[in-house]
């Protein structure tokens, strides 16, 4: 059973994980859009972004979201909004996971930085509807 401390830390807990997603997300740009890109500095940042996604997608995925469905059906709820809700967040985690294996290599990055710019921005858009959208939304019925 779920206590209230414990609630109160995984909400706390997932959005310092957004607040450290969305600036590793920003270094990364910062570096791509630099006049000249440093293809290591940027895939490195991506791998940092990687590292804290999969830590956060863990705990999201895994203890979140099937508690949160628990509750809305323990309160006699309908969950389909809710079911609805996570499966238009796995096809955004989806694309942003197919981003990071599209460019997973330095010299890819560097050699194509005005496709990965342009896909950059679409990721960072991308993770912000899923952060404003999870934070203003699901977030509540927890």
């Amino acid at each position: 059973m779920i206590n209230d401390h414990m609630k109160d830390k995984m909400i706390k807990t997932l959005i310092e994980q957004h607040n450290s997603l969305k600036k590793e997300l920003d270094k990364t740009r910062n570096f791509a859009f630099e006049t000249t890109p440093d293809g290591t500095k940027i895939s490195e940042s991506l791998a940092r972004f990687k590292d804290a996604l999969d830590d956060h997608l863990g705990l999201e995925n895994d203890e979140f979201y099937p508690a949160v469905i628990k509750k809305i059906e323990e309160q006699g709820l309908p969950v389909e909004h809710t079911r609805q809700f996570i499966d238009e967040m796995t096809i955004l985690e989806k694309e942003i996971i197919d981003f990071m294996k599209k460019y997973d290599d330095a010299a890819l990055i560097s050699d194509n930085i005005l496709a990965f710019r342009s896909e950059l921005e679409f990721v960072i858009s991308s993770l912000a509807i899923r952060i404003t959208s999870e934070e203003q939304g699901v977030f509540l019925y927890w």
